[in-house]
């Protein structure tokens, strides 16, 4: 048996780490983000300790200022609890800035900003949680704001994945309405979910839009011991 061990070790099966991977990317620019980017964020992120695991990158925010464009990326670090069914980890924003427009080649300087958070990651059943195959996965993190709980977390992720239908806005009349107003577009990941003073929950879905400039928000109530769609919207940046 002690030969057997020995031989092990020696071939660097028994105990071996697996090799580290980088960050999974998403958002419209993440493709955009050079190796010095990414050697800045690491440095940066070490003074804050964790592991990242995702990197959101996003288009850049106008309007422009004096010195040039914000770019902001989000990194969600490796989950910090987890149960069969759901995972919470920290999220940190970084911001650089580009001397104009998608300059994303540019020397720039990356710095922590001072907001964190708190995300949430509800996996697809039967789908691998730890990756996230493009900015579109249902399995992609979503930032989490008040005092949820997993169970109600749960509870509404199921309810917008069931893609539930509610009547037309009175103000309509007959008219043509926007599917987004009656139709939850539960194909759509989710990009925030906030607990509001009254108690109902806001839900932001991420559009069809490749640069995430617009997407569909849900507001839902607890009644009756269930989670039910009281109003959709719409949103544009």
């Amino acid at each position: 048996m002690r030969g057997i061990l020995v031989s092990l070790l020696l071939t660097g099966v028994l105990f071996q780490a697996a090799p580290a991977k980088d960050p999974i990317r998403i958002g419209p620019t993440a493709g955009q983000l050079t190796s010095d980017d990414v050697d800045q964020i690491n440095r940066l992120l070490r003074e804050v300790g964790g592991t990242p695991w995702v990197f959101r990158a996003g288009s850049p925010a106008g309007p422009a200022r004096s010195d040039g464009v914000p770019w902001y990326v989000g990194v969600y670090f490796a989950p910090e609890r987890a149960t069969g069914r759901l995972r919470r980890g920290r999220v940190r924003s970084l911001s650089a800035t580009l001397p104009t427009y998608a300059a994303y080649s540019a020397p720039k300087t990356w710095r922590l900003e001072s907001r964190s958070g708190e995300y949430v990651q509800v996996p697809v059943p039967g789908t691998q949680p730890d990756y996230i195959v493009s900015s579109r996965d249902l399995n992609r993190p979503f930032s989490v704001s008040g005092a949820l709980v997993d169970e109600a977390i749960l509870e509404i992720v199921e309810v917008l994945r069931r893609s539930p239908v509610i009547p037309a806005p009175n103000a309509a009349r007959g008219a043509t309405v926007d599917r987004r107003l009656t139709h939850v577009e539960g194909t759509w990941p989710i990009a925030s979910m906030t607990l509001r003073d009254d108690g109902t929950v806001n839900v932001s879905l991420w559009g069809n839009d490749p640069d995430e400039h617009s997407g569909q928000d849900v507001t839902l109530r607890r009644s009756a011991n269930t989670w039910t769609v009281v109003s959709l919207g719409f949103w544009v940046v």
